[in-house]
Formats: structure tokens, C-alpha cells, sequence
């Protein structure tokens, strides 16, 4: 939806912890030439509590806080320290508006873009190794390997949340096209070489959509974090690489495939279930086969409504990059026209929905001139200028007119659980580094013989 407001982070002002955020101030005073104080805390008067400081200010430097959590940000797997900053992290970016502030005008804002994303990156990997170990381990060992899937996953949430609480800044979205990521090893589908950091957040998150459309783990959450990012960067995307245009144009494929096969799945198992199955018990409770058709219609059904979801948001980041910025963004208009199938396979006919009538126009007008420079092998260079003189005989009037609304977090006040649930994942995640017992957080189910998580509060 245009303007979509996550629904996560509220209740902040019910929790003394948050509150800490909420009242945290630089120690950095203009003048004295110091970028902080101590690494301590100092309060600055005020009503006090068990917890803390009420309605306290709590001196912070800024500088020591930011620097710290992100070199915790970039320890390897199995730290729990990486964790605890992600989570840090968001509650002052999102609690605490002055250090917001500071984050983003930051000149070296890669030193925390760039740990995020080399850990959402190498998500997939984890959570199939994840995976496959809680699908073969039992006892004390599925206990362990499912609390490590939960924790990797909330991880990635909280991850996420950072990076679409930046991207509601403009002046952010702007300079990750300038910032230049000269080691760029970590990504390893292909050589991406030199590239902006804007590049390297695109390849990222699209590969993360893709994982989420191909999994057998519905991870709604995910998804609307990971396109409320691409739609808050769209309209100030420039110089965009021909492999992050490339991989935005196969990921829209990629939705549009998916999408399909679970519609064709549960059109038949529809009719399979119409035809075959014995209508004098027609209930689910009365008919097993059916109950389990039932069910796999229910996932076939939902993950075509996500890839859907996943669908339309990409084809309004399409959208957005064609109104507010195509003259500077030529490799897009290259992949658009070389992966012209991808949209024609949309829909074609006089009603489409705006972002995809935009396109079309945009492939119809470039593909003419591209034509015949897309039948012969010709270099890199005469293409690319032959779009720059065509946009400068484009005219962005004839687009249907685009508003790019900002995604941001609702405060919704019901979010406190998740956090607690993630804090306790953390600690959980320590105490099976150094034991191999049974958890005495879980409990034992008689009825299922399998360990069933229970928090026991």
C-alpha cells in the first residue's frame, strides 16, 4: 500500500528501558572540543526510578555509542553480540530523534550500512543450514537448533527495521548512491567490482525477497520491511549498476512466476478436491484427505497473496525510478527494454495500473529506438548513448502522475512481546553456547512426544 506504515514498533513510553533511549542526549557540547566524555553515563538531574532515570536526560557520547555497536555489528555467526547492537541500535535510531539525527549526517555511514548488509546476505545460507539440522536433530538438539532458526530470524527482522528507519530520510537515500564499496568479495553470486553502496542495498534486499518468495517459512514481516526499503529509496535512485538493474527486473519475474504457480496449485487442487472426494462427507473434521488438502490450499493461497504483495511493491520501485530519475538512471531503461518480456507478461490492454502503464510506455519508447542496436552486438558505450539522447527527447509528462509515499513504522502499543521474545532468544542463544542440556525453558509435550518451545515467564 502507498504510504505503508509497518506495524512494530510501538509501547515505547510503557517501558523504563526504552525510555532510556528516549532520554539520551550527547555529551558533546559545541566549543569543547571533544567528541564525548566517558564511556559512562552521566544523568542530568531528575526524578529517578528503580529502573532508572524517569523523565531524566542521560548524557551519551553519541560518537563512542555509534562506533562500538557497529564493530559489534561486524563479528561473525554464532556471537550473540551482533544481536544485542542490532537491537540497541534500533531502539535509539527509532526512540531517540537526536541520535537519529547524528546517524544520518554521518559522512561514513557505511561503516554501519555495510555490516548490515554482508549479515542479511549471508541469511539464506544460515537459515537452510538451520533448517535442515532442526528437519534431522531431536531432543536437546532440536531445542538448540530451533531457538537458533528463531533468534537468526528475529536477528534479520531487527536488521531490516534499521535499515528502512534510515531510509525514511531522504538526504540517506541520496548519498548511498555516492558512497563507493571498494570490497564487495562478500557477495558472491557474481563479480559486482566497484560499486556504490545504493547498489550493493538493491542486490541485497533482492535477494532476500527472493529467498522469502521461495520459502517454505511465510515471513510476511519480512517482506514489507524489505519493500517499504526499496520504496523509500526509489524516487532517489541514481547511476544504478547493470547488475543491480538486472536483478530488480528478474526478482519482478521471479514474483510474477511464483505467483502464478500457487494460483495454478490451488486452482487444482480445487478442482481435484470438487471432482474426486466423496460429497456425503463433505466436512473437514469427517474427511482426513480433504483436512490435508485444506491445508495445503491454505499455504498455496497465502504465498500467492505474498508474491503478490512482493509484485506490486516492485513494480511501483520501477515506477518510481521511471518518473523521478530516468535520465540518470540509462542502465534501468537498458534492462527494462532487454527484459521487456518480464513486463509485457504482466497484463497488456487499455486498463492497467499505473505503475505498470508507466512502464510499458517506457519500454515501448526506448525499445523503438534500441531496436536495432538490441539484434546485432554493439558496445556497451553506443547503447548507453543512444539512451542518453533519447531522454533528452523524453518527456516525463506523459507518465501518469506518481506520488511516492514514505514507509514508516506505525505505533501500534502490542510490540512489546516480540522484543521480550528476542532478548530472551539472546540469552537462551548464550546459555547453549556453553551447555548441551535441555533447556529448562522448554517444556515436555506428552501428547506430540517433541520438545514444544514454551517461555516460561
Amino acid at each position: 500500500q502507498r504510504g505503508a506504515r509497518v506495524a512494530w514498533g510501538g509501547g515505547s513510553n510503557s517501558n523504563a528501558f526504552r525510555r532510556l533511549f528516549m532520554y539520551m542526549k550527547d555529551s558533546f557540547t559545541p566549543g569543547d572540543g571533544l567528541e564525548g566524555t566517558r564511556a559512562g553515563t552521566r544523568v542530568s538531574g531528575g526524578r529517578q526510578h528503580a529502573w532508572g532515570p524517569v523523565s531524566s536526560q542521560i548524557s551519551v557520547s553519541f560518537k563512542d555509542f555509534f562506533e562500538v555497536t557497529c564493530q559489534h555489528l561486524e563479528r561473525g555467526p554464532g556471537t550473540t553480540s551482533s544481536h544485542s547492537a542490532s537491537l540497541l541500535l534500533f531502539y535509539a535510531l527509532q526512540d531517540n530523534r537526536a541520535f537519529r539525527r547524528y546517524v544520518l549526517s554521518r559522512t561514513d555511514i557505511d561503516v554501519l550500512i555495510l555490516p548490515v548488509l554482508k549479515k542479511l546476505y549471508h541469511f539464506p545460507a544460515l537459515e537452510k543450514k538451520i533448517t535442515a539440522r532442526l528437519r534431522d536433530g531431536g531432543g536437546s538438539l532440536q531445542q538448540r537448533y530451533y531457538w537458533e532458526w528463531q533468534l537468526c530470524t528475529q536477528f534479520v527482522h531487527f536488521l531490516c527495521a534499521i535499515l528502512l528507519t534510515l531510509s525514511e530520510d531522504r538526504g540517506y537515500s541520496r548519498i548511498l548512491a555516492e558512497l563507493l564499496v571498494d570490497d564487495t568479495a562478500w557477495y558472491g553470486e557474481e563479480c559486482i567490482g566497484h560499486t556504490s553502496l545504493q547498489d550493493c542495498l538493491v542486490l541485497v534486499v533482492c535477494r532476500l525477497l527472493l529467498h522469502t518468495m521461495t520459502s517454505p517459512k511465510r515471513d510476511d514481516f519480512s517482506a514489507q520491511l524489505l519493500c517499504g526499503i526499496l520504496q523509500n529509496m526509489a524516487p532517489y535512485i541514481r547511476s544504478a549498476g547493470r547488475v543491480a538493474a538486472e536483478k530488480l527486473l528478474k526478482t519482478v519475474g521471479k514474483a510474477h512466476a511464483q505467483r502464478t504457480m500457487y494460483q495454478d496449485k490451488l486452482a487444482g487442487m480445487n478442482a481435484y478436491t470438487e471432482a474426486s472426494l466423496d460429497p456425503d462427507r463433505p466436512t473437514l473434521a469427517e474427511h482426513p484427505t480433504r483436512q490435508g488438502l485444506s491445508q495445503e490450499a491454505e499455504l498455496h493461497r497465502n504465498m500467492s497473496e505474498l508474491c503478490g504483495t512482493i509484485l506490486i511493491a516492485l513494480l511501483r520501485v520501477l515506477n518510481g525510478v521511471a518518473y523521478y530519475g530516468l535520465s540518470w538512471n540509462p542502465l534501468v531503461v537498458y534492462a527494462l527494454v532487454r527484459e521487456r518480456d518480464i513486463i509485457m507478461k504482466l497484463g497488456t490492454g487499455p486498463q492497467l495500473p499505473p505503475d505498470l502503464e508507466n512502464l510499458h510506455l517506457v519500454v515501448n519508447y526506448f525499445g523503438a529506438h534500441l531496436q536495432a542496436y538490441m539484434e546485432e552486438s554493439c558496445p556497451s558505450h553506443e547503447v548507453l548513448t543512444v539512451i542518453n539522447n533519447a531522454c533528452q527527447n523524453w518527456k516525463s509528462a506523459v507518465l501518469l502522475p506518481t506520488q511516492m509515499s514514505r514507509c514508516s513504522f506505525a505505533d501500534t502499543g502490542n510490540s512489546q512481546n516480540y522484543y521480550i521474545a528476542f532478548v530472551w532468544n539472546i540469552i537462551c542463544a548464550v546459555y547453549l553456547q556453553t551447555r548441551v542440556e535441555p533447556l529448562p525453558l522448554f517444556e515436555h509435550s506428552a501428547a506430540s512426544g517433541q520438545q514444544v518451545p514454551t517461555l516460561v515467564m
